[in-house]
């Protein structure tokens, strides 16, 4: 019976992709507005959902739950010819609360923060902020809805960034506040936002990072059904680096997207466009450059029985860099994930990851010139050299879940990671382990 089911769903899925054709992706703005739409609840009153192993303080609802974890990694510098490896010990607590302030107004804050601590190099250990911590403020009027936000992260690893090799962390502080407002007349949907967003490196090392962004995008779309729309996206990204030597970037899409309830169990997003990017010059007298390339990728989610979901996206983005000298990341990725549950209390994931991307990167050549014959010779002549970075960078694996009583949930994952790349030094392979115990009070 269940193979029977996963044969159908996996069919539903294959005819969905061939259906849609093509799909989703982003630039700055864009990428910030779609992380938005997962922190935000649909915009509604301010209705809540009592639990039973929620707590209550006054008027307000409170989650609680801590997490300890183990994992072995075999490659934590992400190097080609000087790998090391590391046990690395985690734990913390996420933290969840509601209130609704008003009939028509909900205050939500959620955060997970935890200590990450490597036995062997404990100079790299530090804290770390989840990348979904958010505090929202809907309000609520007719036929629409206003929403202030502030979604934050203070991560350490850079592992697991496709662009990056040979640096086990990054350190790294983003805080996007802004505010949207949404509004539904009959079919219509219409919206449009504003976010300042500041990205800062505590580490000199990574200090060519450090750099404000203002955000501004609007959607305006027909509703065919509760969940298929279809209609039009515009961002507009602006960009200014603290480093006098980054200069500042701008960039611009526009393009359509679609949202699509194929039948119950399938749901498809697509979207696609075009971006235009400029690059101010780093200093006086160098040239400034341009970038106009397209954004596509595709979403498809099905679930054709209770107990098995599984997920396809495809996407092109074009990214402000990351590496020093990097103006730019243009990649594709492309992923597949699963979850099938076993027993109540038992669920296997899996997830498998593809992209290839471009970069340019910035390197210092010394020449050396000859002196006067008799005489030591000059101190060689250092000159910046740009170059293009091509990579390959695919991997994933599963996780077993398994829920012990109703709070305590264990997990072990096991994932592999390989990085090719046309530059000598910049191709390595990774392994890690992981056993993970959470506990939620309520």
């Amino acid at each position: 019976m269940r193979l029977a089911w996963l044969r159908r769903g996996l069919g539903g899925l294959l005819a969905a992709t061939l259906i849609a054709g093509g799909g989703a992706g982003a630039q700055e703005a864009l990428i910030s507005s779609l992380s938005i739409d997962r922190s935000l609840a649909p915009p509604q009153n301010a209705a809540v959902s009592w639990g039973t192993n929620q707590m209550f303080l006054g008027p307000v609802v409170g989650s609680l739950g801590v997490y300890v974890g183990a994992q072995y990694n075999d490659n934590i510098n992400s190097s080609q010819f000087a790998r090391e490896s590391d046990s690395i010990l985690s734990g913390g607590l996420n933290l969840g609360l509601t209130w609704p302030a008003t009939d028509n107004s909900v205050l939500r804050v959620g955060t997970g923060i935890g200590w990450l601590e490597y036995l062997k190099h404990s100079q790299y250990s530090g804290l770390e902020i989840s990348p979904d911590s958010a505090l929202t403020w809907q309000i609520g009027f007719e036929d629409g809805s206003l929403s202030l936000y502030d979604q934050f992260s203070y991560l350490q690893q850079g592992t697991q960034q496709p662009a990056l090799a040979n640096l086990v962390t990054l350190p790294r502080l983003d805080n996007d506040i802004g505010a949207r407002v949404s509004w539904e007349p009959r079919q219509w949907l219409l919206q449009i936002g504003y976010s300042y967003d500041y990205f800062i490196s505590p580490s000199a090392t990574y200090d060519y990072l450090d750099r404000d962004s203002e955000y501004l995008f609007t959607r305006d779309a027909w509703r065919f059904a509760e969940h298929t729309q279809a209609g039009l996206e515009a961002s507009l990204s602006l960009t200014h680096y603290l480093k006098y030597n980054q200069g500042a970037s701008q960039s611009l899409s526009v393009g359509p997207y679609a949202e699509w309830q194929a039948t119950r169990a399938i749901m498809a997003t697509a979207r696609g466009g075009e971006v235009f990017s400029s690059f101010d010059p780093a200093a006086p007298g160098q040239p400034g450059s341009r970038l106009s390339s397209g954004y596509l990728g595709l979403e498809i989610s099905d679930k054709p029985a209770d107990f098995f979901s599984h997920n396809v996206s495809v996407v092109r983005e074009t990214e402000l860099g990351i590496n020093q000298g990097s103006a730019y990341l243009e990649q594709i990725t492309a992923t597949y994930n699963l979850s099938l549950t076993i027993t109540p209390r038992i669920s296997l994931d899996g997830s498998v990851t593809w992209q290839k991307g471009s970069q340019p990167l910035e390197a210092v050549v010394a020449y050396q010139s000859h002196g006067l014959i008799g005489s030591p010779p000059p101190p060689p002549i250092l000159v910046p050299v740009t170059f293009t970075e091509h990579f390959d960078f695919y991997g994933g694996g599963p996780t077993l879940t398994w829920r012990l009583t109703d709070k305590l949930t264990s997990s072990l994952n096991y994932s592999r990671w390989q990085r090719l790349s046309n530059v000598p030094g910049r191709t390595f392979s990774q392994n890690t382990i992981s056993l993970n115990l959470s506990y939620n009070f309520w």
